[in-house]
């Protein structure tokens, strides 16, 4: 499950999970994280950043290798390769960093550069970050982020990691679901393409109106009564689609308490997800 702040650990023991991704905790929390993971033996990875730095200049979620400010890019990539370092130190899995800038809330106006420089400036970074990776021996894995009308096509994607073989794909669904209803791609189109890379998922569901601009609640707990001929998305379509491709690819729940419809909702969806996942290993 992917995991933001201290506070929040108890969901892990709550829910029955073994493994986790953590992300922008309070670096005065360091030491009760580092003794929850030792005292649990828990499976983790590092999402950037992990502990919230005191020196960047804004929201270190919106770190990304696709930026048309070369400058901001450069500090997104040395943050990114800090969390490596924190990921080969603690003995985390792998790192996740995020791919682009969200127009609607990151001030990256729509058409800040083309997609050919996109792809370009994404090329800059996967090639520090694949050496800080191969220098460390932590996996990156690249997310989608969303909202970005210089790179959203699955092509864009595939040309990274093609150049770059020792990167790997984190799929967020709810993250590609605003995409598809933005630019018109096909989600499970575009999760066929990427699945032979994709190395973690961070499951969730949404559900909203087909308008592209219309309001879209995101980052719900998955659970079995979210129906896709309702708008939903195709939960078990799309594990059945990564899984096949990459059988050793982790599942991180991830949600919104606000999401959420109490505890019971989302341990019936956890449980769910664990039937679909024991059919897919029989199959």
């Amino acid at each position: 499950m992917v995991v933001a702040r201290v506070e929040n650990l108890w969901r892990l023991d709550a829910f029955g999970l073994r493994r986790a991704e953590f992300v922008i905790f309070d670096p005065a929390t360091r030491g009760s994280l580092v003794e929850f993971i030792k005292g649990t033996g828990l499976r983790f990875s590092v999402h950037t950043p992990m502990f919230v730095p005191d020196d960047y200049p804004e929201n270190p979620l919106l770190a990304c290798i696709v930026d048309p400010d070369d400058g901001r890019r450069r500090k997104a990539v040395d943050l990114m390769m800090r969390s490596i370092d924190l990921a080969a130190e603690l003995g985390g899995e792998y790192t996740v960093v995020h791919v682009q800038r969200p127009e609607q809330f990151a001030g990256a106006p729509p058409g800040a550069f083309g997609e050919r420089e996109a792809v370009r400036t994404a090329m800059r970074s996967s090639e520090a970050l694949a050496e800080h990776s191969r220098k460390t021996g932590v996996p990156v894995l690249l997310e989608n982020l969303m909202d970005n009308s210089s790179f959203y096509k699955a092509e864009h994607y595939l040309e990274v990691l093609d150049a770059f073989p020792q990167l790997g794909f984190c799929l967020d669904v709810g993250h590609i679901d605003m995409d598809a209803r933005r630019f018109g791609i096909d989600m499970m189109e575009f999760v066929r393409a990427l699945a032979p890379y994709t190395r973690a998922v961070h499951l969730q569901n949404s559900w909203g109106p087909n308008h592209p601009t219309a309001p879209r609640p995101w980052k719900i707990p998955v659970h079995p009564s979210q129906k896709p001929s309702e708008g939903w998305v195709d939960i078990r379509s799309l594990l059945t689609t990564v899984l096949v491709a990459r059988p050793d690819c982790s599942i991180n729940f991830e949600y919104r308490p606000e999401r959420s419809q109490g505890n019971a909702f989302i341990i019936e969806g956890m449980n769910w997800i664990r039937e679909i996942l024991i059919e897919l290993e029989r199959e």
